[in-house]
């Protein structure tokens, strides 16, 4: 409609930060914004923004004016369509703001009618679109195929971000025309793509590598690799590959399209030398938007021996071949392509520059690893990281923001005095310091965390923390997701993963579809890789729980978390006993361990089935070299006087409940939490006047009468046992726990320490340091050494 209206269309994408949209708007100065109802507060308040530009651009809200507009006829207005501007496409620009394409109505028409041709397309070809608009390839998926008669189908903007989604809409055989980037054509066969053999692929906006082109031949009719700049209008050269070729190149111009390498001086260069790639013809555009001195810097003219007049720098290295093909050899500049965007990397530098406490910044594409480049700022100052995290991303499009940070002292120079951009670091395995990583806080964001640090090969990650601030990739996020599903057991929209790309947005996602995970399903998570080859120590009945310990622990022993909700199991007609359990936990280890020897530990009643485990597994035939028991009792850990005094003094308060203080009866709550055997000492108490218990229970099982039950035919083991107490959880003054807890006799090096903490507070810190001493100690010296800390007073918790 803005074509046939003899205007100019300038495309905005409206998920672009608003600080880029209002800069775009400035720039254009449009007189109309067509949008949408949903859209009016963004890029309304934008268009408001443009303060000291003029009059707003007039709103034409599509969905609300719809019934207005359908009444007019759809004849072509009155006037000359054919002259003027076609579009102004704004690109990245090195001064930090985007700048605009101004691309002529012939020129877009040349374009199109080249492409027609070849590589073609006819009547009966089905298109699929996939490109945002503002793109400019998105130009021949929407015009090309209006222009012969075709169909373009438009994909919804899931299915043209989902490779899986993307995936499935081409296995359907409808689709026989498909414009994508190397990048996406690469999501597509990590997703399982198989191809279509009826198949026109065309691949362009970045350099085709020969292994991806081989899979491509591998799988469709045709594959045409196309080149050219938006200054150029889309594409301005083609090749198609055969099968057997010898060198990927960029062929040769399209129609009227004048394509020539130059040296430094401008002056045209023989076959075989390497130079700058210039483009002339009717595809070129008029020059930038409102910005004649860059205009003039990059559309240069007087070529000798050139058929055109003007031309484009395209900064781009190549070379003629004998055949007259050309070869695309990379950048001259600091310009960079990923994913098949443009980028500016002096736009990146200026958005990072404006925020407060950035002396200087540089940033660069790195290739440190399989997949796309990743985009990395270097800066120095005062500012942390997550000032330049959210700078870039108030300011710039997703495709523009780095994926690593590295804080230096200093830039290293060269011998020229220039930054030697050879010896900058990679990014270091996490910025952050670890009092601003916020860790797992449930088994959900524990196990989704574990994948995360496997994937982008970091030893810790916060639950916060942006997948592709971390150093993700499109590709990587392909694999993150096909393992999570593999272990959640749910289909996740890769949409989803991208609205939200962090460890706590995932979990809140699969929280709302948790009817869909499989309720038995174990969960094994990794809280510490280690050194293969390394017996793990695996923590029972949990997994968040231990993410401390693993971080605690000196030493490279890998650390595993395991947790196995036993009463959802389908079929259970009773509650299972330790043994089962344990049975159930045995399983699962020699799933990850076939032979001994075994480590094992677990919190209160995690650290019972632990020991039942180690029990099993030396029945069996293994060796156990550890178990730990961390503050778990056994009812012979408090004497039998005492029990009978606790016992009398509750009885005797049973017709006057007055007597027991309400701060009292919770800390005996307290207390029965870490020995629910505890709870048949107790008298029923009024409702009125006491809290209720709190809940014990472990998925469900009567831990009560069941560790009563275990602790009346448990046997030893030949292992080492290691039980902590914590001797800072509420307890009445005159009941006294054990050190053992009520371990004794049980194994034949039994050792015992205290850690002045709470009960859960085991295992946080600071006294999980204490807790990983002693388990290191015992490891490597049989024994454990004390607690170096204030002892604690009898009594303590109850002298308020």
């Amino acid at each position: 409609a803005t074509l046939k209206a003899g205007a100019t269309y300038v495309p905005i994408d409206a998920g672009h930060p608003p600080e880029r949209v209002r800069m775009i708007l400035q720039d254009a100065t449009p007189q109309l914004l067509v949008t949408h109802r949903a859209l009016v507060s963004t890029v309304g308040s934008a268009a408001d923004a443009r303060v000291g530009q003029g009059p707003s651009p007039a709103l034409l809200v599509l969905d609300e004016e719809w019934p207005t507009i359908e009444r007019h006829a759809p004849a072509t207005p009155v006037g000359d369509a054919s002259a003027g501007l076609a579009y102004i496409l704004f690109t990245s620009g090195s001064t930090g703001r985007p700048k605009g394409v101004e691309v002529g109505r012939a020129a877009f028409s040349n374009f199109l009618r080249s492409m027609a041709h070849t590589p073609g397309l006819v009547e009966t070809d089905r298109l699929l679109a996939i490109t945002t608009t503002t793109f400019d390839i998105s130009g021949l998926e929407l015009f090309l195929p209006l222009c012969v008669g075709a169909t373009v189908d438009i994909a919804d903007r899931e299915t043209a971000q989902d490779p899986r989604r993307l995936r499935e809409r081409l296995d359907d055989g409808s689709i026989n025309v498909l414009q994508a980037t190397p990048a996406t054509w690469r999501l597509l066969i990590e997703a399982g793509w198989r191809g279509g053999r009826a198949l026109k692929m065309l691949c362009g906006g970045e350099a085709v590598s020969a292994a991806l082109a081989t899979e491509l031949l591998a799988r469709g009719k045709e594959l045409w690799n196309m080149y050219g700049p938006t200054e150029t209008t889309v594409w301005s050269t083609l090749k198609r590959i055969e099968p057997g070729f010898e060198t990927i190149t960029i062929g040769h111009a399209i129609d009227n399209t004048d394509v020539h390498i130059v040296d430094e001086g401008l002056g045209l260069v023989p076959a075989g030398i390497v130079g700058e790639i210039v483009i002339g013809g009717q595809g070129l555009a008029r020059g930038y938007h409102g910005r004649p001195e860059l205009t003039a810097e990059r559309f240069v003219s007087g070529l000798r021996g050139a058929y055109s007049e003007r031309f484009y720098r395209t900064g781009d290295l190549g070379r003629r071949l004998p055949d007259g093909d050309l070869e695309c050899l990379g950048r001259v500049d600091h310009q960079v392509k990923i994913r098949g965007f443009r980028i500016e990397l002096g736009e990146i530098e200026s958005a990072l520059r404006a925020v407060p406490g950035v002396r200087e910044v540089l940033v660069m594409a790195r290739a440190d690893g399989p997949g796309d480049p990743r985009l990395v700022a270097y800066w120095v100052g005062e500012a942390g990281r997550s000032n330049l995290v959210e700078g870039a991303r108030g300011r710039l499009p997703y495709y523009m923001q780095p994926s690593g940070y590295v804080k230096l002292e200093i830039f290293p120079l060269n011998t020229n005095g220039k930054i030697d951009r050879k010896v900058l670091p990679p990014p270091g395995d996490n910025e952050s310091s670890p009092k601003e990583i916020v860790l797992p806080r449930s088994d959900h964001e524990a196990r989704i965390a574990a994948i995360w640090r496997e994937v982008l090969g970091l030893s810790q990650i916060g639950v916060d923390q942006d997948f592709f601030a971390l150093g993700g990739t499109s590709v990587l996020a392909i694999d993150l997701r096909a393992r999570i599903e593999k272990d959640v057991g749910i289909e996740i929209p890769l949409a989803a993963f991208f609205k939200t790309p962090s460890i706590e947005g995932l979990a809140s996602y699969l929280g709302k579809d948790r009817h869909s995970v499989a309720p038995d399903a174990p969960i094994v998570v990794d809280l510490r890789r280690g050194t293969a080859g390394q017996p793990p120590l695996f923590c029972l009945l949990g997994v968040q729980l231990y993410q401390d310990l693993a971080l605690a622990l000196t030493g490279d022993r890998p650390v595993v978390g395991m947790h196995l909700p036993f009463l959802y199991l389908p079929g259970r007609d009773k509650r299972p006993t330790v043994p089962e359990m344990a049975a159930g936990y045995v399983k699962l280890i020699r799933q990850r361990q076939t032979r001994g020897p075994y480590y094992l530990a677990g919190l209160c009643f995690g650290g019972i089935v632990a020991y039942e485990a180690a029990r099993q597994l030396e029945a069996q035939g293994d060796k156990v070299e550890l178990v730990a028991v961390f503050d778990g009792m056994l009812p012979s850990a408090i004497q039998t006087d005492q029990i009978e005094r606790l016992r009398n003094y509750l009885q005797s308060a049973v017709t006057q409940p007055q007597r027991i203080p309400r701060f009292v009866r919770q800390k005996l709550d307290a207390l029965v939490a870490r020995a629910p055997w505890l709870r048949s000492f107790l008298p029923a108490p009024p409702t009125s006047e006491v809290a209720r218990p709190m809940d014990v229970s472990i998925d469900g099982a009567d831990a009560e009468a069941e560790v009563r039950r275990f602790a009346s035919t448990v046997g030893r083991i030949e292992g080492r046992l290691l039980v902590i107490r914590a001797t800072k959880e509420s307890q009445p003054s005159w009941v006294e726990l054990a050190p053992h807890l009520g371990w004794q006799g049980l194994s034949p090096m039994l050792v015992a320490r205290d850690v002045p903490a709470t009960h859960m507070a085991l295992m946080r810190e600071p006294y999980v340091r204490a807790v990983a001493e002693a388990i290191t100690a015992v490891l490597e010296k049989g024994d454990a050494p004390p607690f170096q800390g204030e002892p604690p007073k009898r009594g303590e918790a109850f002298s308020q």
